[in-house]
Formats: structure tokens, C-alpha cells, sequence
């Protein structure tokens, strides 16, 4: 499965937030949005899933592809359940770990058998199934910060993404909850396209990642993140790892 964006761009009124960007996102290769507070990259996430469509007054130029069909033409429903999307504050519904988890795909209509199987799967995949295995009728609002954003995690995956889109995922939690995001992040990349936006370069250095610089909705550099972040082409990138743009 893949994702291309074609001469994107994007407006909330007269405000152009994104600007003629050009991307592509596959499996095995995690994609790192990384910049600055401002810089369109939570913009650029909703736009891959069309939730900036609720935002009211939008309009938007270019193509994003999902396997070559302009998501335009796909029902919004549909797609935000191949392109699933996790927040950057885990907020668990007031239920139980295990209702979390299951409200997906229960409404879904998968069954009871079934659901049991699945909710295990995504608390395994999401890292989280030993510590709330015995906690899956708790209220999940008991959970540490970073248990809710594994469970955030779990609960995205429960319905089947083919792509999955965090927008600052670790800018909440510490650092040792921020480590075990990250490298949950690109195991789960092996399978799947992995999108995350990020004002942190830390968790860019995972595996076969790839980063895109993003500043004012532009796409300043992107390429693999080893050269990236060791080697800027581009002034602004530098100034913005040395801490001198934000």
C-alpha cells in the first residue's frame, strides 16, 4: 500500500498551510515529518486522511493517491479506516482497556470470538498486552501516559489500517515511554506505512526511516534520516536541528 502526494497544497480560508508538497509513503519505510510548531505537519496528516475536511472553510489544490485512487473519490469513513490516525494526547474513551480496544471493531460487526482475538492482537502489537492482561475489564483512564498512548496505538490498529498516521506521539510522555513509542513504531513498520510528525529528531533515528523537513507548509529536504539529520542540504534544516529555528 502506498501513499503519493502529488503538488499538494492546502488553505484553512486565505491562510495557505501546505504548499505544493510531494511525498510518497510505503511500508518499510517509516516516514519521520519533522519541524518546527507551525510548520503544517499536523495540517498534512489530517489532509492524508481528509480530516482537515472538517475544519469548514478549506480548499485544497494537487492529489493524494492511496494505490493510485485519488482519496477525493473515496468515502471518508472508508478511508479513515485503511488510513487510521493516532493523537498526539491519548484520550482513552471512559470504558475499560478491553471496550477501548474492541469499540472499533464491534462496530464493524465482527463478533464476540472474533473481537477477544483481535483486541489480544493490537494490545500485543502495540507492546502493551503483558501489563493490562490482567487488567482488561479496568477502567483504561488508570493507565501511565505512555500505557494510554500504546493503548491509543492499539486501538487504531484494531480496525486494519494499511496506513498509519501519529502526530506527536511521544511529545507527552518521558523519555523512557518516548523510547519504547519509537521502537514500537518502526517494528510496526515492517508491515505497514508509518507516518509521524514530529518537532523532535530523536525518534527519526529509528531503522530505515525517512524524513521530510517541513517549515511554513514547504517541503525544505527529505531523504533518508541517517543523511538528514547528519548532513543537511538546506540552511533551514540546519538552523532547525541546531536549535536555531522553532
Amino acid at each position: 500500500m502506498t501513499i503519493r502526494v502529488e503538488d499538494y497544497s492546502f488553505w484553512y480560508g486565505g491562510l495557505r498551510a501546505l504548499s505544493r508538497v510531494n511525498l510518497t509513503i510505503a511500508p518499510g519505510e517509516p516516514l519521520v515529518v519533522l519541524g518546527p510548531a507551525g510548520s503544517g505537519k499536523t495540517t498534512l496528516l489530517r489532509c492524508l486522511n481528509r480530516l482537515s475536511e472538517r475544519a469548514g472553510d478549506t480548499r485544497q489544490a494537487g492529489r493524494i493517491l492511496l494505490d493510485g485512487e485519488d482519496i477525493r473519490d473515496l468515502d471518508p469513513p472508508v478511508l479513515r479506516r485503511r488510513v487510521g490516525m493516532v493523537f498526539a494526547l491519548p484520550t482513552p474513551l471512559p470504558l475499560s482497556v478491553y471496550e477501548n480496544v474492541a469499540y472499533g471493531p464491534r462496530l464493524a460487526g465482527i463478533g464476540r470470538h472474533e473481537l477477544d482475538a483481535r483486541v489480544e492482537w493490537s494490545l500485543r502489537a502495540a507492546a502493551l498486552w503483558p501489563e493490562v492482561e490482567g487488567r482488561l475489564g479496568e477502567p483504561a483512564g488508570r493507565l501511565s501516559g505512555g500505557q494510554q498512548q500504546r493503548l491509543a496505538i492499539a486501538r487504531a490498529l484494531a480496525v486494519g489500517p494499511e496506513v498509519l498516521l501519529l502526530d506527536e506521539p511521544t511529545a507527552h510522555l518521558d523519555p523512557l515511554s518516548a523510547r519504547r513509542i519509537a521502537e514500537l513504531l518502526w517494528d510496526l513498520s515492517r508491515q505497514q506505512a508509518v507516518v509521524m510528525a514530529t518537532h523532535d529528531p530523536r525518534p527519526a533515528t529509528g531503522p530505515r526511516a525517512r524524513v521530510a523537513f517541513l517549515y511554513l507548509g514547504r517541503v525544505v529536504e527529505q531523504g533518508p534520516a541517517a543523511e538528514i539529520l547528519a548532513r543537511p542540504r538546506d540552511s533551514l534544516t540546519r538552523d532547525f536541528l541546531a536549535g536555531r529555528v522553532g
